[in-house]
């Protein structure tokens, strides 16, 4: 077992992870252990959120259901970290004296590395849904990083907020507008 950081992967659960039923694959927190790291990544196509925890991990992924995390965490008493096995389609968290056990998601979590903004400087301006940069502040507020979130925009592409120490990132990607239509109209559809 490998010591993950439960209170991450649940705010991500809660507030970021995909909830629709046809992309289910997005309903949960995907998981990528290195040696010395593990990724926890979380999106729903609007938002993404990419967290680094450093630790002793093997070289293997898989996707934690986010019903498994939310629970584990309320059960718990607000435990911060759990320990976490991942064997084909089981998933384990033993969160102090309690075992939760799941299926993990059985799919191929999108290549979440393509998405993530690249540094440059455009003149366009985008749009973003104010519900969605609620979510991420809600996030970075519940895994305490309220205060030390720095956004940057790049023209029309998603944009990026970086957390201070370095070990959070997210990208939200902007409203589309449709025919023309300018920022303000009603007629406004999202990724």
């Amino acid at each position: 077992m490998t010591t993950h950081n439960l209170k991450v992967m649940s705010a991500m659960a809660k507030h970021i992870a995909g909830k629709d039923k046809m992309r289910y694959y997005l309903n949960g927190v995907f998981v990528e252990e290195h040696g010395d790291h593990a990724l926890y990544v979380a999106t729903d196509g609007a938002i993404i959120i990419v967290y680094k925890q450093e630790g002793k991990y093997e070289n293997k992924s898989y996707i934690v259901p986010s019903g498994l995390l939310v629970n584990s965490q309320k059960a718990s008493l607000k435990e911060e970290l759990c320990e976490m096995t991942g064997t084909g389609r089981k998933i384990s968290l033993k969160v102090g004296y309690l075992m939760f056990e799941g299926p993990t998601i059985d799919a191929s979590y999108p290549d979440w590395r393509r998405v993530l903004p690249e540094p440059g400087y455009e003149q366009e301006i985008a749009d973003y849904n104010p519900e969605v940069l609620m979510r991420v502040k809600k996030f970075m507020k519940d895994v305490g990083y309220a205060h030390n979130v720095h956004p940057a925009q790049n023209g029309g592409n998603a944009a990026l907020l970086c957390v201070e120490d370095g070990v959070c990132v997210a990208a939200v990607m902007p409203m589309r507008i449709i025919n023309g239509a300018r920022a303000d109209s009603l007629t406004r559809k999202f990724w």
